[in-house]
């Protein structure tokens, strides 16, 4: 995770309490997987900016900041703060 450029924080997935087979398996049943729906593993730890607390300057996300969250393999979003 980015804020302005700078990283913030990182995790590995390899930490997830849940598989992706497993999260995927537990979404399927009660409903049908489509090609282009998207599912979410929730927040890895140290991917949170609240878990993180302030940045370094001892403030958090103001307007103006831009957010970018990635994962190898699937690309990064990134958020302008407004």
């Amino acid at each position: 995770m980015r804020v302005n450029g700078e990283e913030v924080g990182w995790s590995l997935s390899g930490g997830m309490h849940f598989s992706w087979a497993e999260l995927v398996l537990s979404a399927a049943r009660d409903t049908r997987l489509r090609p282009g729906d998207v599912l979410g593993s929730g927040t890895l730890e140290q991917g949170c900016l609240l878990e993180l607390g302030p940045l370094a300057d001892g403030e958090w996300v103001r307007p103006g900041d831009v957010v970018e969250i990635g994962a190898e393999g699937l690309g990064s979003l990134v958020t302008p703060v407004v």
